[in-house]
């Protein structure tokens, strides 16, 4: 709604000025009808295009976002394929790391094969996902990037039992 600046409306009857709120012209005596505020032409068209502009914008930067991220960069072309690339593989040496330092992990004796002993309860407490990607980690940790372990056994630190097997990147109950 348009309302003039200086408060002030003319009188239909004597065209005097008088206040916007005035329902009695002090100069000729009439009873003045509610001033009727005019609404802009523009108001609503401008709202409109305003809402569209932002949330195209918004669109706009959403696209580039996600576009930008499903390209291969330059560097990401020059690196192993697979999950285990030399970044990963630097992350998973340091998680493994603590792992077998702390005793969660320990390498099984040689006349066991190849594999890990793992604690029991630290086991119990992860999902199946959670296993999956602790044995991605692995894998990657000790082949390397771009290599995978052919077969690991994954046995109880406490009593030896095969807990799991990961054959060529899937982790098996036995």
């Amino acid at each position: 709604m348009v309302m003039p600046a200086s408060g002030m409306r003319d009188c239909p009857f004597c065209a005097e000025p008088v206040r916007i709120a005035a329902v009695l012209c002090p100069h000729c005596r009439s009873d003045l009808p509610p001033f009727k505020y005019a609404k802009p032409k523009w108001s609503g068209n401008l709202g409109t295009i305003l809402f569209w502009l932002l949330l195209g914008s918004l669109g706009v930067y959403a696209w580039s976002a996600f576009e930008h991220q499903s390209k291969p960069s330059a560097s990401a072309s020059r690196t192993e394929p697979g999950y285990c690339t030399a970044a990963q593989y630097d992350k998973d040496r340091v998680t493994m790391a603590f792992a077998f330092g702390s005793g969660v992990l320990q390498n099984l004796p040689e006349e066991q094969g190849f594999g890990v002993l793992v604690n029991d309860a630290y086991w119990a407490r992860m999902n199946y996902r959670a296993k999956v990607g602790f044995m991605r980690s692995l894998d990657c940790a000790i082949a390397g990037p771009g290599k995978a372990l052919a077969n690991t056994d994954v046995r109880s630190q406490g009593t030896g039992a095969l807990l799991a097997k990961w054959e060529g990147g899937t982790l098996n109950a036995p």
